[in-house]
């Protein structure tokens, strides 16, 4: 074998090992409950198109703005697959946000020449599939949304580059998909069409022109600003503050606001050089347009989310969109540079790559564990007596309603992964009291039926145990555990949670406390809550 086809074989080798680590940490804390959002905009989506009796109605509602945008794909998923065996599958959606996600970066990477591919593929599973992206990889609305219109958009642009009425078909097609999928996803109008001017398809770009005046026009029409959010007028009267929170958004991979910037100024800079010198030697027209998208979505981005403040245009469900970008920009400097230019550049992007993907996920694996717990509570809480444990949203009595519905219409049957928490264990004697301060417990949730309980130890210690004191009687009950592999040594993390029944705990006034290990004797840190068990 040739030296640079086993160098670019090792690459590939390295890139398929990151995306099996991915699906493994998918497969491993991807929970199929729904999360937050994910209660109004997919499993709302079945109830309500079986609801409305005609076929006005049912559309209607489809194509309804969900705040500024209109997630008309997100509700034909989900109905779709509610008619699927075994109705609505939040853990298969997700599953399916990140094939969308390995799309994007497959796409980018092949336009890449041959011999820098297997390693750029590696530089695109360690942008992708860091964890800094949890939201866009482990919450089901967040990856549909945010992953699937970069898709849907970059599969349009990449077909309008080919000729023939079903690629023409299937970019109209893919675009109004992303621009109903969220509101930015409206940018692949204006791109495509300058695409097909530039290309010489002037009558397609006219017709391109027509769609995005129309969709542009009618897109917005009943939006109303949620109440509280400052105006974006007071931005724009600070041009240049304007201008910096959107270099921020554009560098979003950076994580904090001085470095997002900072990524996002070079960016600007360097395409500025790639589109002006050297004319003679053109950037490839699909990577311009798929930046192009991404510049313009930064900046609906910044529109919509800088009266929110700095923090607002870095949470994690917006990253992947800097990431493409600087996967993009990499590429394309790569094509103007050449291979020797490619040699002094693709070691040291690679080395900072792998850095920054090791603080990504020291630093974010633990949210991985804490929406893990939180939806494991939420569906075990389910299972047992049909309420869930929501965190922020939805409301208790609206997240329990549409589950309830889901359930009455056959839509969303979830079954649990382990087996059912066994009945609390009463002991007469009282637990020796002892500081923990490796054990860290978020507050619990409890009803008449049960109390979940959730947190994190921070030591590799696999054994746990939930305390209830009153004054005359004692009750524990074991928790599950789960490794983080935060670090690859004794010092790693473990997460823990269950939902214990409260059957046959007499009705008292009981401290919380919790245990390392799973017995009578073991020490107990009594945390300041208290249950009212009935």
């Amino acid at each position: 074998m040739r030296p640079i086809a086993w160098w670019c074989s090792l690459g590939w080798l390295v890139a398929a090992s990151l995306a099996v680590l991915h699906a493994w940490m998918l497969h491993r804390y991807a929970v199929d409950f729904p999360f937050q959002d994910d209660f109004t905009q997919l499993l709302a989506a079945p109830g309500y198109f079986h609801y409305y009796p005609t076929w006005r109605e049912k559309i209607a509602d489809l194509f309804s703005l969900s705040v500024e945008h209109r997630i008309v794909t997100l509700r034909v998923t989900a109905i779709v697959q509610t008619w699927l065996p075994g109705g609505l599958n939040i853990r298969g959606l997700i599953y399916f946000g990140n094939l969308l996600c390995v799309a994007v970066g497959v796409l980018v990477i092949w336009r890449a020449t041959t011999t820098h591919r297997g390693w750029l593929a590696v530089l695109a599973a360690l942008l992708l599939f860091s964890p800094i992206n949890v939201t866009a990889q482990y919450w089901a609305t967040g990856v549909l949304a945010h992953v699937a219109v970069v898709a849907y958009a970059f599969g349009a642009l990449f077909c309008l580059t080919r000729r023939g009425i079903a690629w023409d078909i299937a970019a109209a097609l893919l675009a109004l998909c992303a621009a109903l999928t969220v509101a930015n996803g409206l940018m692949v109008l204006p791109v495509g069409t300058v695409l097909l001017w530039l290309g010489g398809r002037r009558r397609a770009a006219t017709l391109w022109g027509v769609m995005t005046v129309g969709l542009f026009a009618t897109y917005f029409i009943g939006y109303e600003a949620p109440a509280g959010r400052p105006p974006m007028l007071l931005l724009l009267r600070r041009p240049f503050r304007l201008f910096v929170l959107y270099l921020s958004a554009l560098g979003s991979v950076g994580e904090r606001f001085d470095l997002s910037v900072l990524l996002g100024a070079l960016m600007v800079a360097v395409w500025g050089w790639l589109l002006i010198t050297r004319p003679s030697e053109r950037v490839s027209p699909v990577l311009v347009a798929w930046m192009g998208f991404l510049a313009l979505s930064a900046a609906a981005i910044t529109a919509g989310r800088a009266p929110l403040g700095d923090e607002a245009l870095l949470i994690s469900r917006y990253r992947v969109y800097s990431e493409v970008a600087l996967l993009i920009t990499i590429v394309a400097t790569l094509q103007r540079l050449g291979a020797r230019g490619a040699r002094w550049i693709l070691p040291p992007l690679l080395a900072c790559a792998a850095l920054w993907f090791w603080h990504g996920w020291e630093a974010n694996i633990p949210v991985v564990g804490d929406i893990a717990t939180m939806q494991r509570n939420g569906l075990d809480h389910y299972l047992l007596n049909g309420h869930g444990v929501y965190y922020g949203f939805p409301p208790q009595d609206f997240g329990d309603f549409m589950l309830h519905r889901a359930k009455e219409l056959g839509h969303f049957l979830p079954a649990s992964n382990s087996s059912p928490a066994p009945q609390m264990a009463a002991s007469d004697e009282a637990p020796h009291a002892a500081a923990l301060p490796q054990l860290q417990a978020a507050p619990p949730y409890a009803d008449a039926d049960a109390v979940s309980v959730r947190g994190f130890i921070l030591a590799n210690e696999r054994h746990a145990a939930l305390w209830l004191k009153g004054e005359r009687q004692q009750y524990w009950g074991p928790l599950k555990t789960q490794r983080l592999f935060r670090a690859l040594d004794n010092s790693d993390w473990v997460i823990f949670w269950n939902t214990l029944p409260l059957r046959g705990v007499v009705p008292g006034h009981y401290r919380v406390g919790y245990a390392l290990g799973q017995d009578p004797r073991a020490e107990v840190q009594w945390s300041d809550v208290w249950l009212d068990v009935r």
